[in-house]
């Protein structure tokens, strides 16, 4: 007598998942481009605020020497020294130093906008991938219920209890089965070739013992002005902010600067004449204060500040576009996570019963109690529904991701929000 064949029941979403996702987007982070170039404006955007944090430029030092030959062999000797010091207008290296300084915190905020991008995309990819596993355990647990399948068609054929058409039908049937198990096999392996291309690993199989339904963060219930909130917005603000110092910057550059200097000089003669005996002079010091203030002739700022306010006018147009997105796109987001998720818990509240009457298929055929053509059409029925379950967790994951995404607040992911 056959042994009785049992299905086993799908992994379910628990907190014991979050453990390897947390480790799979830190090493994500690690190799992704997009936070690399974020983390990098961050550190250009430092360096800015560093350079215009110097109060003065660096002096100058002129020095020169001159000396004269005319007739009569009579030589001069001038020499002098200055040093130079620019002085400009502080009203404009400050408004510029605010720019910078709020172009940074917008940097840190799109640093972790960036990682949020990030741990969704290895959030749905760990999705993705805990699905492909599943559907091929389930594959390959009909597979080996077709094999049984089949194997009892041939004995009960042989036995009279059954024609040969009957025998054909179930090793036609463990055929489709097994195909279908070697497409799911190949839809993991690309799928595990996806998440360790995410992850920048070396060695894929290695991600085949992490793969598991990922635990799900909270999402907020939203508010009538949540939308004010998202980090892309607040970003945006800064940006518009840091243009508009920029202008200031750009318009008190306009105003004259000036160059102060102190210096020495000495100048001395020299007569050496075939009629006259030879005459040194003494010399000459000269000390004295000089300055020099560019004249406002040409308007030669013109196109820096045309150039400041263009900038100022695209990051207001940003800004605009991106709170007129952010509500429509939260709440969209949200109801399409709601949605998939009561799809998936309505599957999985019938998962216990599903596995239980696969199996009560399986072996009432195997034991001589149902019909091949009955049981082939309830197990695929039931097949249906079983892996119906799996696609419902692997877009409830998906519409969680995307939900992150649209929330913008790297917060819900344990993200810090730099100020």
């Amino acid at each position: 007598m056959a042994a009785a064949f049992a299905f086993a029941p799908l992994l379910v979403v628990s907190a014991a998942a979050a453990a390897p996702l947390d480790a799979l987007i830190a090493e994500a982070w690690t190799q992704s481009p997009d936070v690399a170039r974020a983390a990098a404006d961050v550190a250009a955007a430092e360096a800015k605020v560093a350079q215009l944090s110097v109060v003065l430029p660096n002096p100058e030092v002129e020095a020169g020497v001159r000396s004269d030959i005319v007739f009569a062999r009579q030589g001069e000797l001038d020499a002098e020294v200055a040093v130079l010091q620019e002085l400009a207008w502080p009203g404009a290296r400050l408004a510029r130093k605010d720019g910078a300084e709020t172009s940074v915190r917008a940097a840190r905020l799109r640093l972790a906008l960036a990682r949020l991008d990030v741990a969704a995309r290895v959030e749905a990819g760990v999705g993705a991938s805990a699905a492909a596993a599943d559907n091929a355990r389930v594959r390959e647990e009909i597979a080996t219920g077709a094999r049984s399948l089949a194997e009892a068609a041939r004995r009960r054929a042989e036995a009279g209890a059954a024609g040969a058409l009957e025998a054909t039908l179930a090793r036609a049937d463990e055929a489709l089965a097994e195909a279908a198990l070697a497409d799911a096999r190949a839809g993991l392996a690309a799928e595990l070739a996806a998440l360790c291309a995410l992850v920048a690993r070396d060695d894929c199989n290695a991600l085949s013992t992490q793969v598991v339904w990922p635990a799900l963060a909270a999402l907020p219930v939203l508010g009538s002005s949540d939308s004010a909130v998202r980090v892309d917005v607040h970003a945006a603000t800064l940006n518009l902010e840091a243009a508009q110092r920029q202008i200031d910057g750009a318009e008190l550059d306009r105003l004259p600067t000036a160059r102060i200097g102190i210096g020495y000089g000495f100048d001395q003669s020299v007569l050496d004449s075939p009629f006259l005996p030879q005459n040194v002079t003494d010399p000459d010091h000269v000390a004295g204060v000089t300055l020099a203030v560019t004249l406002p002739v040409w308007d030669w700022k013109t196109g820096e500040i045309a150039l400041a306010r263009a900038e100022a006018a695209r990051a207001d147009a940003e800004l605009r576009g991106v709170r007129r997105a952010a509500t429509a796109s939260m709440s969209t987001a949200l109801a399409r996570f709601r949605a998939a998720s009561t799809g998936a818990e309505r599957l999985a509240a019938t998962e216990a019963d599903v596995t239980r009457a696969l199996s009560d298929v399986q072996n009432a055929y195997v034991a001589g109690a149902l019909g091949l053509d009955e049981a082939l059409t309830t197990r695929d029925r039931l097949l249906r529904t079983r892996l119906e379950l799996v696609d419902a967790k692997r877009r409830q994951v998906e519409a969680h991701a995307a939900a992150l995404v649209a929330l913008a607040d790297p917060r819900l992911v344990g993200i810090e929000v730099a100020p």
